[in-house]
């Protein structure tokens, strides 16, 4: 990839009662240098599923193109799994 290329990872976005409300993404460089979060709201997930949305979402400061998103998992601080979608070759735009 190169030195332009950005990853992120989204992971679920709860709200005051512990309740999934959609999705928070962080946006990184290589170096782990933070350059955006951004939140895909509940509403704003349609028929054509999470992923689409977070698409949809980052559309519009990304460049999508050559952009992977797979869903895994990863261990919370407590010690849980918890699913989340890595995204992978995102550009600025």
């Amino acid at each position: 990839m190169g030195e332009d290329t950005l990853n992120g990872v989204a992971r679920p976005h709860l709200n005051d009662f512990g309740q999934n409300s959609g999705w928070a993404v962080t946006v990184t460089a290589d170096d782990g240098t933070v350059h955006d979060i951004v939140v895909v709201h509940a509403k704003d997930i349609g028929d054509d599923g999470e992923e689409a949305a977070i698409r949809h979402r980052l559309s519009g400061s990304y460049d999508l193109s050559d952009a992977e998103l797979t869903r895994t998992s990863e261990l919370t601080d407590d010690g849980l799994r918890a699913g989340v979608i890595r995204i992978s070759g995102l550009r600025a735009t």
